[in-house]
């Protein structure tokens, strides 16, 4: 929430072209979350009745999204359009990527206090270090393209785990959960 806030203002800032077509950060906010919000009720309404072939279908999915709304703005760092839409997708796609990620780990293990610790690991984790990193990166290459790079970056991060969590799997399912046979 809060590092993300700084990081869009920032980005908007620094960058020449999106100042000069004022684009406002506050809306820019306002549609990152609200988009964010639409896919958390989304993604919940959605996960109900899939299958875990399917749940898995749909992270790995929404977690190509997430990275792709970020592309664009990489590809296109001039155009406010790009930042639009961009930020839209990753706000709808990546918001909804924590409760696939519980829903995942709550199927491939018997819910525990344990496995929950995991995920809330990866979470403080991820909280810390992704804005650090961000922060270090934004620094050594002097560009706020370094925002985005990162931010699709860790919007990658849980499709891995979708390939090794299977065979971590109580279950031990022959095939991985992304299996198309």
């Amino acid at each position: 929430g809060d590092s993300l806030t700084f990081y869009l203002e920032t980005y908007v800032d620094t960058s020449a072209a999106l100042t000069a077509h004022h684009v406002s950060k506050e809306l820019l906010l306002l549609l990152f979350f609200a988009a964010a919000t639409l896919g958390d009720v989304l993604g919940i309404c959605a996960q109900l009745e899939l299958s875990d072939h399917t749940l898995s279908l749909q992270a790995a999915g929404l977690f190509l999204l997430g990275a792709s709304g970020l592309g664009l703005v990489l590809l296109q760092p001039a155009s406010p359009t790009a930042l639009w839409v961009g930020v839209s997708i990753f706000g709808l796609s990546n918001a909804p990527s924590i409760s696939y990620c519980f829903n995942l780990a709550h199927r491939l293990s018997r819910p525990s206090a344990t496995s929950t610790a995991i995920i809330m690991l990866g979470l403080s984790l991820g909280i810390s270090i992704v804005p650090y990193l961000t922060s270090l990166l934004w620094k050594h290459f002097d560009s706020s393209l370094v925002l985005m790079a990162v931010g699709a970056g860790s919007a990658l991060m849980p499709l891995l785990l979708l390939f090794v969590a299977p065979s971590c799997s109580y279950l031990k399912t022959e095939r991985s959960f992304l299996s198309l046979c």
